[in-house]
């Protein structure tokens, strides 16, 4: 494993995304099945750890062992569009 690419790092960048998706949810949500906008964004943002979460540790493991050659902000970018 390289200095660059440490799976704490990674976790690390990961929640910093989440956690910017989830900031900004709340304004941009309803109020759905009773639930206030900022228990909607909860949510939501539990189920993106649980649909990204492999695959951004995965991404960020290729990307440091020179197999996809992009670099985490890209990916962080790419991440966000999904």
């Amino acid at each position: 494993m390289t200095a660059d690419f440490h799976s704490a790092h990674a976790y690390l960048a990961f929640d910093r995304l989440i956690g910017k998706i989830e900031r900004a949810m709340p304004g941009l949500l309803p109020t759905a099945c009773g639930c206030s906008p900022e228990g909607v964004a909860e949510r939501l943002a539990q189920r993106l750890v649980e649909c990204l979460h492999r695959l951004y540790i995965k991404l960020m493991n290729m990307r440091t062992h020179g197999g996809a050659g992009a670099t985490a902000r890209e990916y962080e970018i790419r991440l966000a569009t999904i």
